[in-house]
């Protein structure tokens, strides 16, 4: 692949990340393509140049370009790939309009089975309006959610994440590693008995507005006058906390969209504030992850450290595939957290285990490098 800055020209795929979860996508991906002799080029916007940076992948800022279209003129891709994002304006939705008025196939790789209504939608009132030729999805409970939405299933494969396949070598890595020197450096105020709990934020209200049926709908209703979903659920987790016979030591896992400030009231109440760096080794360094259904609870699953979720419905609970399959336990009501929260943090609560973790996808990066290698070769025949 050409260095950032020279002009790429004849890409056989052109990939294209803005979220962080479409980043960590694509990335596991382009080494393969490489080594099978595959031209492929990265294009970028938002908080997914950052996380090409940290992994090393070369690309290009699509701020370079006046619009999709001149992009796709420039570059003369084969094939087009375009991670989702939140964004309703994001340039993956412009790539797929250009690709398709060009006779360019397209494929969009789907993260996460949440807001499967909104990713291809742009502005319109139509969930496929931006629709690709063709979906990865990661799980069966993400393909379903696009099957309803009218997409054909033949158009639908579902192969999993290329960031298992990371997280479950970097469980291997860690397992050479001294686990107490790690809690003490990423924990520095952390005493050696302390059980560290993670909390995982998905989104302030800042960014995530509130969803239709707030709060009426929900099961939970924090303190009474959060601003939005993860601020409800924040405020459940911390009083149940406050309940327990011994306080745990706890880290707020800060989303990479939200700053501290979202959260400036709750601070005080925790005894680390983490954003950014490597979540892994964080999450390897802690006894339990909470959250309501962000990848962080997935990938504690996957590095088998115990997760919790806390859901203000249940129509949540496919929003993500832990979660969904009953790997990751979830509650929904006050009652539950207090208890279940006291039995995880214990010691000797079980760990997920190898049947646990061989029912989530395998070898993701190699089934969907096939895919694509056949898809491309399709595309140019």
């Amino acid at each position: 692949m050409k260095s950032r800055g020279e002009r790429c020209s004849d890409l056989d795929v052109l990939f294209f990340a803005e979220d962080p979860g479409a980043a960590n996508f694509v990335a596991p991906l382009i080494s393969p393509l490489i080594e099978a002799g595959v031209y492929p080029g990265v294009f970028a916007a938002g908080l997914a140049e950052s996380r090409f940076r940290r992994a090393g992948i070369k690309f290009d800022p699509v701020s370079r370009y006046s619009s999709a279209q001149d992009c796709l003129e420039e570059t003369r891709p084969a094939l087009v790939a375009v991670g989702t994002a939140t964004n309703q304006d994001t340039y993956g939705l412009a790539l797929i309009e250009s690709a398709r008025k060009a006779g360019v196939p397209s494929i969009g790789m789907v993260d996460l089975p949440v807001n499967a209504e909104t990713r291809f939608r742009g502005r319109t009132s139509d969930p496929l309006a931006y629709a690709p030729d063709f979906l990865l999805v990661p799980d069966s409970y993400t393909a379903e959610a696009y099957y309803r939405l009218g997409v054909p299933s033949e158009c639908v494969a579902v192969l999993g994440h290329p960031h298992f396949d990371h997280v479950r070598a970097a469980r291997e890595e860690f397992l050479t590693v001294d686990r107490e020197e790690l809690r003490m450096c990423h924990f520095t105020g952390a005493k050696l008995k302390d059980r560290i709990v993670l909390f995982a934020t998905e989104g302030s209200a800042r960014i995530s507005p509130p969803p239709k049926g707030y709060p009426h709908e929900y099961t939970l209703a924090g303190r009474g006058h959060a601003p939005g979903r993860t601020e409800l659920i924040l405020e459940e987790f911390l009083d149940a906390v406050s309940g327990l016979a011994e306080k745990p030591f706890l880290v707020l896992r800060i989303h990479p969209k939200d700053t501290p400030h979202d959260y400036a009231q709750y601070l005080k109440e925790f005894d680390a504030i983490s954003q950014g760096g490597d979540a892994l080794s964080l999450i390897h360094a802690s006894d339990l992850v909470v959250g309501l259904s962000s990848m962080l609870l997935l990938e504690a699953t996957l590095l088998g450290v115990r997760t919790l979720s806390i859901l203000p419905r249940g129509v949540e609970r496919d929003r993500l595939l832990t979660i969904a399959a009953g790997i990751t336990p979830c509650v929904m009501s006050r009652g539950e957290l207090g208890p279940i929260l006291s039995k995880l943090i214990k010691p000797d609560s079980p760990t997920p285990d190898a049947e646990v973790l061989g029912r989530l996808p395998l070898n993701c990066v190699g089934q969907i490098t096939s895919l694509l290698l056949d898809r491309l070769g399709a595309a140019k025949e």
